[in-house]
């Protein structure tokens, strides 16, 4: 997604499907993310962030 400020929001979710709907684990921008929570400046300082879904 392109911010207005030029940075993207890249979001990715190989993993999802009906059967795989929990949340594994995350990584922003290729670091694991530990956080229960996103800010709205770290969104739009420009981030990717990859889900790795699980069926449990």
């Amino acid at each position: 997604m392109s911010l207005q400020n030029g940075k993207s929001l890249i979001i990715n979710s190989p993993g999802a499907s009906s059967g795989n709907v929990f949340v594994k684990s995350i990584e922003l921008n290729e670091s694991p993310y530990k956080k229960y929570h996103i800010t709205h400046d770290l969104i739009t300082s420009g981030v990717t962030l990859d889900f790795e879904m699980s069926a449990e």
